[in-house]
């Protein structure tokens, strides 16, 4: 049976097949469209965003004229216009232009005894510099007000903030330079990447942690693709190595280097079936590892000859179009693989599963291209106690504090749905459903496996699945998303969670979002 299960794992091992690149922010096709906030989405994945059709050369500036600007207010508040931008410059060369748009809103969320607001405004810049190269930009900024308990738990603090006596600040940025000829393709900036098809978070790369600088490229041969990732992530606030109360660390103590570094390759031999294989690495305390800085080497084998000192995971997965209609998908991950005790007790036996089936329909509101199609999708995950922990506490799979690896975390079972459709061209609704089962003993990923209170005989140690005091955790979560006109858009949405048999809690959130 553990050689039938085993089997059925690495058989499973052959992550979508888009790549790293495109995009300030990385998401698979199958993901979850549910989001309290539209600073949430990612960048290129909106309700909001449309290429302007703009043929015209020249520069343009929404309010260079009295004219102008009126006729910019016209379009600012006209319900289907196309070509309403703050500024525009197309030169006379072909396939070069720039753009830029500014955005503002805000967030208001409330339980049953607290509620904040979160205002904010911001900017996006789009330009084609040559035919192969392109700069993208996207800011945004603002303060939270209100119970200051409540917007601390907000999914937007992903990472330092500057707090006030009254308010709390927080900004984004994300941006990218990009290079692309042919079947290479390069891009250097800073963003985020949730790498495999899900809806209740990746197991592999999850974008619920702060953006981070990255270096990306992916070559493509044939139905081949060998893509590239390397990472400078912000160390966790218990991953300092010294603190000195009279001198500068009391300041700014030391912290250690820390770096992601994956690379993975795809196959594509069908229109209806892509397949990947893949190693990410999490390394630090030291500088940027040029043994890393090879995509097509095998790293765990590299990491062994540099002394087993790095957090190794391996992973994998398939998206099968099974008709037209219907996709199957899966994704493997094993954390720090060791062949001979892979199916067994031993604590160190650390992976995780994750299956989903989704079912794509299309009404008169949408067809192909469109992102916000109608899906029905459902999806086990499973993750062994552990994962994604290590003896080495700036390994840890995490960056600034919170997790890159499956979001609801380790010793776990997951079973979620969701549904997505649009009722018009202009109303789009979300519903996901999840239940959970999670025991309490190495369930999240700051726990020091070197520790012998956490991990008595490294050697012996066993642990089970759903080990310690278990939780059962049901959460739905629905949201409406309206665009009345063709620059405003608002979105509003309901949480109700449970845990164990206690009371239902319950989260109302609204989302208001301008740009131009």
């Amino acid at each position: 049976m553990k050689l039938l299960i085993l089997c059925i794992l690495f058989s499973c091992l052959v992550v979508t097949g888009q790549d790293f690149l495109y995009g300030l922010e990385y998401q698979p096709d199958i993901h979850s469209r549910i989001n309290q906030s539209f600073n949430e989405d990612p960048v290129q994945f909106s309700m909001m965003y449309n290429e302007n059709s703009y043929d015209a050369k020249g520069t343009e500036f929404a309010l260079s004229s009295v004219k102008i600007a009126k006729r910019s207010i016209m379009r600012y508040l006209s319900p289907s216009d196309t070509e309403g931008i703050m500024f525009r410059y197309t030169p006379k060369y072909p396939e070069q232009d720039l753009m830029i748009r500014i955005l503002g809103g805000f967030d208001y969320n409330q339980n049953s005894n607290e509620h904040y607001f979160f205002v904010y405004k911001g900017l996006r810049l789009q330009s084609q510099i040559t035919k192969n190269i392109s700069i993208n930009g996207y800011w945004w900024a603002g303060q939270f007000r209100g119970d200051k308990n409540y917007y601390n738990k907000s999914p937007l603090i992903d990472g330092y903030y500057q707090p006030d006596k009254e308010v709390v600040y927080l900004d984004n940025l994300q941006g990218s330079l990009r290079y692309d000829v042919s079947n290479v393709h390069v891009s250097l900036g800073r963003g985020k990447f949730q790498e495999g098809d899900n809806i209740s978070g990746s197991i592999i790369l999850n974008n619920a942690a702060n953006d981070y600088g990255y270096l990306s490229g992916q070559l493509e041969f044939g139905t081949l693709s060998l893509s590239y990732l390397h990472c400078a992530l912000t160390p966790d606030s218990s991953e300092v190595v010294y603190y000195q109360p009279d001198g500068p660390g009391s300041v700014d103590s030391y912290r250690v280097d820390k770096f992601l570094v994956m690379h993975k390759l795809d196959w594509n031999p069908r229109t209806n079936f892509m397949g990947f294989l893949g190693e990410e690495i999490v390394y630090g305390n030291r500088s940027l590892d040029l043994n890393y800085l090879i995509p097509p080497v095998f790293w765990r084998i590299i990491e062994h000859n540099l002394e087993d000192r790095d957090n190794v995971l391996i992973f994998g997965g398939l998206k099968w179009g099974i008709t037209p209609h219907i996709t199957f998908y899966q994704n493997t991950l094993f954390d720090e693989y060791t062949q001979s005790k892979i199916l067994t007790d031993w604590w160190g036996s650390k992976y995780a599963v994750q299956a989903g089936l989704s079912y794509q329909f299309h009404n008169r509101f949408t067809n192909q291209d469109d992102d916000l199609i109608s899906r029905v999708t459902m999806e086990a995950t499973a993750v062994r106690p552990w994962t994604y922990t290590h003896f080495i506490k700036w390994n840890k799979f995490s960056n600034d504090n919170i997790a890159m690896g499956y979001p609801v975390g380790s010793n776990c079972i997951n079973y979620s749905f969701e549904t997505d459709y649009p009722i018009t061209n202009r109303i789009f609704i979300a519903v996901n459903a999840s239940y959970s089962r999670q025991g309490s003993e190495g369930n999240k990923f700051d726990l020091n496996t070197a520790d012998p209170l956490v991990i008595p005989d490294q050697l012996h140690t066993k642990t089970r699945w759903l080990a310690g005091t278990i939780a059962d955790t049901k959460r739905l979560k629905i949201m409406a998303e309206w665009k009345p006109l063709a620059h405003h858009f608002i979105r509003l949405g309901t949480t109700l969670s449970q845990i164990n048999e206690m009371d239902w809690t319950k989260d109302l959130t609204l989302s208001y979002r301008t740009e131009f």
